[in-house]
């Protein structure tokens, strides 16, 4: 009886216990709060402040949680951003991943607790970095988040997870923006008609947060040759103006003409920082021509260069007295790629009406507009204009050659391969580093980026395509495509990549899948020659800067001979290949050599372009840089890429060949 007693006792204390716990589990236990972080003022040297209403600019967010015993732990599920526009179709963003830290948060200006002291408290990031991307919206952000209490003993501590919970803030972001009331006007420039000039226009800068920003202004002739910059601090928010001297970068006087402008904020702004720009990046005008139709009508002919059809496309004709005198008429707004060289059918017509004076000495000037339609990607859901008549050329096209060899059989008259060798995927990343360039304005002095070099190209006929080939086309294949690519695409100029196995001094075969013939190799005339040729040989290549030879033993010596000279020969301006076996070099044989011997020509643009940025280099800049990748370690006393490689070529000296 008296044991049983203790147990009734012991369990109605245990009950008593377990009561006694859980009842105080409610709102007087856990604190929780989602902190916008902002600084309303960057020029007061204040610091941060806490909110959880209103309009901010370039906002970081933190949710904080206090507790108290019995609560232990505080768990976070997730957090979810819901822009809240009719603007644009929207998918919230979510974050599933988050690292509680004990104490506030730095810089929190909002406890969540009055005796903060007295409590546990925890709190994480939510969102890094995004500040600066958000729309100009009203936003909604939601925590959902649960808790683990000890809510008895029994006799060791009994837990138990509460929740889900959510909280909730609703806020509007007003970030960093530029525009002006004037962005489709031109500039009119004549220093010898002072009475037509008119070279100012207005600008403002608006956000929530106060600044000193700086400015750049750009001025650019009507065909898109930039010929004036300057960089200005400005106060933000306000409405500025801004006056033209008429003056170059040089500070000589400019051409009488029309002139358009544009206008950035914060232009050099490091990683994740507020900044805007006037014109829009996403839609350029490409090639273009106007042709005449009959006595007073005129076409322009356009190409539209946009990831998606324009929001609207115009033009406008001017008189050589400067002055409007036909348009805005409206065309049609179809647009390609940029990287991709138009076909017939991706010209676009408008037709003008107008009256000009045949046979003059002065110019009329057509000038083309466009608007883009990115106004879901807009920070103030704009659809901006581009400068007008840009022409966006691709400097050229990109052929690259890529084949798997999976077995060790050997090429008749040539000694055995490698047993193993799959470069089908390195002509895709070659394409992907020359894509774009890297080259000085020779204007302003400073880098830029320009459209570099496509796999993706008209060829004959017509027909749109790709000029990157994996096995299994042999060598018959390589020279196949090769030609049909420089007749199509003649005159532009063109980047040949291979990558492979080479032949030993002259020839390179194509082992893929099986051995192939002597027929599929290729018939250029080396000396030394052992097997037999086909005569399909390849037509002039004028057109080929850079012939890429990623290849065993394509040469026999740092001149280029054999197979290099015999490129070379066919007029290709700079010929690189490899002299030497790859074998029992750095893995993989040549791949990182490749790579950065082609990072080199075209240029970087480092983690943000204008920060750590390198303009393109020569061929023999890059080799310089792309041997030493193929050795494991420093590299070797008295070395240099001449141990490796073999250059030859057309070109006066191929070693100064750019790809510019």
């Amino acid at each position: 009886m008296e044991k049983r007693a203790l147990l009734f006792k012991r369990r109605g204390v245990w009950v008593a216990l377990l009561l006694w716990f859980a009842a105080p589990l409610n709102a007087q236990q856990i604190v929780t709060a989602i902190h916008v972080q902002w600084d309303n003022n960057l020029n007061d040297n204040q610091p941060w402040q806490c909110v959880t209403t209103g309009e901010v600019a370039n906002p970081w967010f933190h949710f904080i949680v206090a507790y108290k015993f019995p609560i232990i732990n505080v768990m976070v599920d997730w957090a979810e951003l819901q822009e809240l526009t009719q603007a644009h179709p929207v998918q919230p963003t979510r974050q599933t991943s988050f690292s509680l830290q004990s104490g506030l948060p730095a810089g929190c200006t909002r406890p969540p607790v009055s005796d903060p002291q007295n409590w546990s408290i925890r709190w994480c990031d939510m969102f890094p970095m995004m500040g600066p991307f958000l729309h100009n919206a009203p936003y909604r952000l939601t925590v959902q988040y649960r808790y683990l209490a000890i809510v008895g003993y029994n006799p060791m501590p009994v837990y138990q997870t509460f929740g889900p919970f959510q909280t909730t803030v609703e806020f509007s972001v007003r970030n960093l923006v530029v525009s002006s009331s004037d962005e489709v006007r031109v500039l009119k420039w004549d220093p010898d008609r002072p009475e037509v000039c008119d070279t100012t226009f207005r600008y403002s800068l608006d956000s929530a947060q106060r600044r000193d920003a700086p400015v750049r202004i750009s001025i650019y002739s009507t065909d898109g040759a930039k010929v004036y910059e300057v960089t200005e601090q400005k106060a933000c928010p306000q409405t500025h103006t801004f006056s033209w001297e008429g003056l170059t970068a040089s500070g000589q006087p400019a051409p009488p003409g029309l002139y358009v402008f544009d206008v950035e904020v914060n232009p050099n702004a490091y990683p994740f920082s507020d900044a805007d720009r006037l014109r829009s990046e996403r839609i350029s005008i490409g090639e273009h021509e106007i042709e005449i139709d009959s006595l007073g009508h005129f076409t322009s002919r356009y190409i539209i260069r946009s990831g998606r059809n324009a929001a609207s496309v115009w033009s406008e004709v001017y008189a050589p007295t400067l002055e409007r005198i036909a348009g805005p008429v409206f065309g049609p707004t179809h647009a390609i790629p940029p990287d991709v060289p138009p076909a017939p059918h991706d010209w676009c017509s408008l037709t003008t009406a107008v009256n000009l004076e045949y046979c003059s000495q002065q110019s009329y000037r057509f000038l083309l507009w466009a608007r883009d339609s990115f106004s879901d990607q807009d920070k103030a859901h704009r659809e901006k204009t581009c400068l007008t008549n840009q022409r966006v050329y691709l400097i050229g096209w990109f052929a690259g050659f890529g084949f798997h060899f999976s077995r060790g059989n050997f090429i008749s008259g040539l000694p055995p391969m490698p047993s193993e060798l799959d470069c089908r995927n390195m002509p895709g990343e070659i394409a992907h580093i020359v894509k774009e360039v890297v080259k000085r304005d020779p204007a302003t002095g400073k880098l830029q980026v320009v459209p570099g070099y496509s796999p993706r190209v008209v060829l004959p006929g017509g027909q749109t395509g790709s000029l990157i080939f994996t096995n299994p086309i042999g060598a018959s294949g390589f020279k196949m495509k090769l030609n049909e690519a420089v007749r199509g695409l003649s005159p532009r100029s063109g980047i040949v990549y291979y990558a492979g196995h080479g032949g030993f001094g002259t020839l390179i075969g194509f082992p893929d899948p099986a051995p192939e013939s002597e027929d599929e190799l290729f018939g250029l005339p080396t000396p030394g020659i052992r097997v037999t040729v086909t005569p399909f040989d390849l037509i002039h290549l004028h057109a080929v800067r850079v012939f890429y030879l990623s290849a065993c033993q394509t040469c026999t010596d740092s001149s280029g001979s054999g197979l290099v000279a015999a490129i070379a020969a066919r007029g290709a301006q700079a010929v690189v290949g490899f002299h030497r076996s790859l074998q029992g070099l750095k893995m993989p044989p040549g791949k990182d050599a490749d790579k950065v011997f082609f990072r080199s020509l075209a240029g970087t643009k480092g983690v943000l372009f204008g920060l750590g940025a390198r303009e393109g280099t020569t061929v023999g800049q890059a080799l310089d840089l792309a041997w030493q990748q193929l050795i494991a370690g420093p590299p070797r006393r008295g070395q240099t890429w001449r141990d490796y490689y073999g250059v030859a070529g057309s070109a006066p000296n191929p070693l100064n060949v750019t790809i510019k």
